[in-house]
C-alpha cells in the first residue's frame, strides 16, 4: 500500500510538472501571437506607405516629422528608408514563425506527455 501511495505521489508531481510545461508553453505562444500581429500590422502601414512614396514624382516634396518639426526628406531616400524597415520586419516575422512552430511542438509533445500521465493515473486510480 506504501508503494501505490508513493507511485501515485510521483505521478502528481510528474502531472504538475507536465501541467506547468504545458501552461507556460501556452502563454509563450499567446506572447508569440501578439507580437506577430503587430508586427504584421507594421508590414501592412509600411507597405501602404511604399505604394504611396512610389507614386510620388521625383520633384514631390516628403516631409518626416522629427520631435515637434517637419524634416524635409528625399524621396528617393524616404522609399530606401521604408524599404528597410520592410526588411527589418519581414525578418522579425521570420523569426517569430520560426519560434511559434518550435513552441507549438513543445506545447503539442506537453499536452500528449500530459494526456499519457493522465491516463497512467487514472489506471492506477482503478487499481486500487
Amino acid at each position: 500500500f506504501i508503494l501505490l501511495v508513493k507511485i501515485m505521489a510521483t505521478i502528481g508531481a510528474a502531472l504538475e510538472n507536465a501541467t506547468n510545461d504545458f501552461r507556460a508553453g501556452q502563454k509563450e505562444l499567446e506572447a508569440l501571437m501578439i507580437s506577430k500581429q503587430q508586427y504584421l500590422t507594421q508590414n501592412y502601414e509600411n507597405e501602404m506607405v511604399l505604394q504611396e512614396l512610389k507614386l510620388l514624382g521625383d520633384d514631390s516634396q516628403v516631409f518626416k516629422m522629427v520631435g515637434p518639426a517637419m524634416v524635409k526628406k528625399d524621396t528617393k531616400e524616404s522609399i530606401n528608408n521604408v524599404q528597410t524597415r520592410l526588411d527589418l520586419i519581414k525578418r522579425e516575422l521570420a523569426r517569430i514563425e520560426k519560434t511559434q512552430s518550435s513552441v507549438e511542438k513543445k506545447v503539442r509533445e506537453s499536452k500528449e506527455k500530459l494526456a499519457q500521465l493522465e491516463h497512467y493515473a487514472k489506471a492506477q486510480a482503478q487499481k486500487r
